[in-house]
């Protein structure tokens, strides 16, 4: 059975309220709203999780 990799981030705006979520795929670069210098790179995470 498929099942879709997806990587939703929620981030809180200057009101203290969460607004629409990010969508990310199973490749790219993601930075961490709390930590700038902080960069995932999503396709090593989802072969993690594929067990590549």
């Amino acid at each position: 059975m498929y099942e879709p990799r997806l990587l939703t981030i929620f981030r809180l705006n200057e009101k203290g309220r969460y607004g629409r979520p990010e969508l990310y795929a199973t490749s790219g670069l993601v930075n961490a709203g709390i930590l700038p210098e902080l960069t995932v790179d999503l396709q090593a995470v989802f072969a993690e999780v594929e067990g590549e």
